[in-house]
């Protein structure tokens, strides 16, 4: 992985010194979306709320290929803040990039025929233990060029070097120190993998793995890893989906282990009405496996969705239950409606 990172170090460097930018564009788009959100069950309240995107994407021309520079703006209290930021290069060779709060590489939700979100990622009581992730942290990636491999295969790899800096948004900040522990890692790298080998079918699986896990000293007795894999299926008016995920947590010596891992599997079917209306059903089960029986638990969401777009406006319903809530024992129902403007 060192020579990995070094080979793209000096791709970089040779661009950014012998390369000739031309004149390019800026272009401005987003989202703008309000909720209406209903517990039941045991959740009470209702919520409603707005929430926003914006997104400035610089574009232009180098000797070696296009440059994408992107920022987005999302709310943070009563002010807009920076979230994401990702600068690429496409080469004829692959694209490369630098990514700040962007760039995910995980595929828990590749599966997921939602057509307004994951079933557990739609406003619900519903508290499942996701992957980790690359967007997570700084990171730097290679993509394979479009049609290199056969099938559509599209392979990508990630790496941040140091994860115990944090908030290195400024290329003359240091960042600030976060002091590494016994439930920390210091260095990650991602892979995804995807194709389409067939005509409506796509699958695709990932995994990150921390190279550098707990503190100097501490013995690790089980290293932290994520996995996931997913296919999708189209046939006509017709969307079907699975994906799978496995999240393994660090253990260090000397510390008491409880969990062992937790799966998630996702089954999913979504049918478009017509070329505006869609509808889709989700069944979500996530389990947490303990170190002794003791710790087994279970939690389970089903969602039906309906989603409506003419142009940049879409009308979405969600309605789910979720059994077992946190791993627990009550359960919860939910109603979103939602209305999102695309500009």
């Amino acid at each position: 992985m060192k020579n990995i990172i070094k080979t793209l170090m000096v791709v970089i460097s040779s661009v950014a010194l012998s390369s000739f930018a031309y004149a390019g564009e800026l272009s401005v788009t987003g989202t703008a979306k309000a909720t209406y959100n209903i517990g039941s069950g045991s959740s009470t309240g209702n919520a409603l709320g707005v929430n926003n995107h914006i997104d400035f994407t610089g574009t232009g021309e180098t000797d070696f290929g296009a440059f994408t520079y992107s920022i987005q703006m999302e709310p943070s209290g009563a002010t807009q803040t920076v979230a994401d930021q990702s600068l690429t290069l496409a080469t004829a060779y692959g694209t490369i990039g630098v990514f700040v709060s962007e760039g995910g590489l995980d595929l828990e939700d590749g599966g997921s025929r939602g057509v307004y979100a994951r079933a557990t990622d739609s406003g619900g009581p519903d508290n499942p233990v996701d992957n980790g992730d690359i967007s997570s942290y700084n990171n730097m990636q290679y993509h394979t060029p479009a049609g290199l491999l056969p099938f559509g295969t599209v392979f990508k790899v990630a790496y941040s070097g140091n994860t115990y800096d944090t908030a290195i948004n400024d290329s003359n900040a240091a960042g600030t120190a976060r002091a590494p522990s016994t439930t920390t890692f210091g260095t990650l790298t991602a892979y995804q993998i995807t194709a389409a080998p067939i005509e409506g079918l796509s699958i695709g699986a990932s995994y990150m793995d921390p190279g550098e896990q707990g503190i100097s000293g501490t013995k690790v007795n089980q290293k932290a890893e994520w996995g996931a894999a997913y296919a999708k299926y189209d046939i006509g008016a017709i969307g079907l989906g699975y994906s799978k995920s496995l999240n393994a947590p660090i253990n260090s010596f000397g510390v008491a282990q409880t969990i062992e891992y937790y799966e998630a599997n996702n089954y999913s079917v979504s049918f478009n009405v017509n070329e505006n209306l869609s509808v889709s059903y989700e069944k979500e089960k996530n389990e947490r496996i303990g170190a002794d029986a003791t710790a087994d638990a279970s939690q389970t969401t089903d969602a039906i969705q309906a989603a409506y777009t003419a142009g940049g406006l879409t009308l979405a319903v969600s309605h789910g239950e979720t059994k077992n809530v946190s791993y627990g024992t009550s359960t919860q129902g939910n109603t979103l409606i939602a209305v999102s403007m695309a500009f």
